[in-house]
C-alpha cells in the first residue's frame, strides 16, 4: 500500500505531537530554526561520507522525516 504525502505528514505530525511536543510548542520562527539545524546536521553527516557512523540511508530517512514535519512551516 502506497501512502500519500498528506497521510505521511499526518502520521509524522501525530508522532511529533506525542513525542516532541516541546518542539511543536515553539514559535514558528524557532521551529524553522530548529529544522534548519537538523538539516545542517544531516549535511555534515553526508559530507563525512564513509567516516560517518550513521549510514547514508539513515541520514536520508531522518532528513525525509524532518521534511515531512517542516513542510508548510
Amino acid at each position: 500500500m502506497q501512502m500519500s504525502m498528506r497521510k505521511r505528514q499526518q502520521t509524522q505530525y501525530e508522532h511529533d505531537l506525542n513525542n516532541h511536543f516541546d518542539i511543536l510548542s515553539l514559535s514558528r520562527l524557532d521551529r524553522v530554526k530548529h529544522y534548519g539545524l537538523h538539516f545542517a546536521k544531516y549535511s555534515g553527516r553526508l559530507a563525512r561520507g564513509e567516516k560517518e557512523a550513521k549510514s547514508r540511508r539513515e541520514t536520508l530517512v531522518d532528513a525525509f522525516l524532518v521534511v515531512l514535519r517542516s513542510h508548510g512551516e
